[in-house]
């Protein structure tokens, strides 16, 4: 692929703790862009969910997606028991207000440059300052797969 985000593989390997966990996932999505030329249905995008811990490195990740020809979209972690269990590590990944402003700004610009859906932009700005999260799981609707943590 054209773009090898450097700090992003860092931070990829220190939250998931797989080492050079990036660049397996950087190989799957290269066999998946091949796919894409047999089986011109299927469609390819990166979802990034953010924390304090990646937040500085939003902007690398969006131009690993540009320059990489994949979608991209973000989600704020969510702390939770379900699941994964995150709250386990809530002091890690929750965001303070600073954070969250910066987060907000980090939406404000992508809405500004039209690199997201005005609706989404909303519900997460809204979820940042506190609002509940609202948009249905891809998932559920089975319009989705997903790429394990280990690069699987």
């Amino acid at each position: 692929m054209a773009h090898q985000c450097v700090r992003c593989s860092k931070v990829y390997e220190d939250v998931r703790g797989i080492p050079d966990i990036f660049q397996k996932a950087d190989r799957t999505l290269k066999e998946i862009k091949k796919l894409m030329t047999i089986y011109p249905y299927i469609s390819l995008g990166i979802n990034t969910t953010f924390s304090k811990v990646n937040l500085k490195g939003l902007g690398d990740i969006k131009k690993y997606a540009k320059e990489n020809g994949i979608g991209i979209s973000f989600t704020p972690a969510a702390i939770s028991e379900v699941g994964v269990e995150s709250s386990k590590m809530e002091k890690l990944f929750a965001m303070g207000d600073e954070e969250k402003r910066t987060a907000i700004k980090f939406f404000e610009e992508l809405v500004q440059n039209k690199e997201v859906n005005l609706s989404y932009a909303e519900f997460v700005i809204n979820w940042l300052n506190g609002g509940k999260r609202n948009v249905g799981c891809t998932f559920k609707k089975r319009k989705a797969f997903l790429l394990e943590p280990s690069g699987d």
